[in-house]
């Protein structure tokens, strides 16, 4: 897996299959076969299933969280 996240940003990895973005912006490419790399912010929850994809929080209030699946597709839930 290949992963850039862009300052500023907080994020925890949790395990190697899990990380916690509390704000900032995120890239993932997840080969295929290590689907369920999930990244949780505080209003969503995304799940790989084979893909490309960004992840877009930012700090201010009044701001939604934004995917952005580049290839491939994912599952999100909040």
């Amino acid at each position: 897996m290949k992963a850039l996240v862009e300052g500023p940003a907080e994020f925890i990895l949790k395990s190697k299959d899990r990380v916690d973005l509390k704000y900032g912006t995120a890239w993932f490419q997840v080969p295929e076969g290590a689907q369920g790399f999930t990244v949780s912010t505080q209003n969503m929850e995304v799940v790989d299933l084979g893909t490309e994809f960004g992840v877009l929080i930012r700090e201010e209030e009044g701001h939604r969280d934004q995917v952005h699946v580049i290839k491939g597709l994912v599952e999100v839930a909040n």
